[in-house]
């Protein structure tokens, strides 16, 4: 497979993710409003749903795509190109994508490698202050006790960090809370 075919393949991935995202979007947003009674750990499993649905759709489209799958997305192409009335009749808004589908990737993977780089850096910056900032005491008593009434078994640690606006956690395996120096 050619660099083209790739770029071809994730331009129209993106593009069509933009009113498929829209979609599961609009679809979750629409559930939960319904769910508004509901209890919070099923509007919880909605909301995940749909957040799944946006990574599996166009994952499984960028798949048939790669993989040779005519049919990925051919319907869409003719949304567009009935849409068309305000664009030149050379491709409509179809051929307009394709033009501009290198522009439209690299643009996407500029973003994406600017949000892992912060990313990395909030992941470093939370590395520096559980090894670096200040304890107290008495609040990691307090906060033991919490932990133990609640019922969990891996130890919570709180340290205190200078300049931050609110209280912060962190932490999948390893649970840490930061907490401004004064309140």
């Amino acid at each position: 497979m050619s660099a083209f075919e790739i770029v071809n393949s994730i331009g129209w991935t993106l593009v069509h993710f933009s009113w498929q995202g829209a979609l599961v979007g609009a679809q979750t947003a629409l559930a939960l409003a319904l769910l508004s009674k509901a209890r919070p750990q099923t509007r919880y499993l909605v909301a995940c749903a749909g957040l799944l649905l946006c990574v599996a759709w166009p994952a499984t489209e960028l798949y048939l795509r790669l993989s040779g799958d005519a049919g990925a997305g051919g319907g869409f192409a003719i949304v567009l190109a009935g849409a068309a009335q305000g664009v030149a009749e050379d491709g409509g808004w179809s051929g307009l994508f394709q033009r501009n589908l290198a522009w439209i990737v690299g643009a996407w993977a500029a973003c994406a490698l600017c949000l892992a780089l912060r990313m990395i850096a909030g992941l470093l910056w939370v590395r520096r202050a559980a090894t670096r900032e200040g304890r107290d005491p008495a609040w990691q008593g307090r906060v033991d006790r919490l932990a133990a009434q609640f019922g969990l078994a891996r130890p919570v640690r709180l340290r205190i960090v200078g300049g931050l606006s609110s209280p912060v956690t962190a932490g999948c395996g390893a649970r840490s809370c930061w907490c401004r120096h004064r309140w």
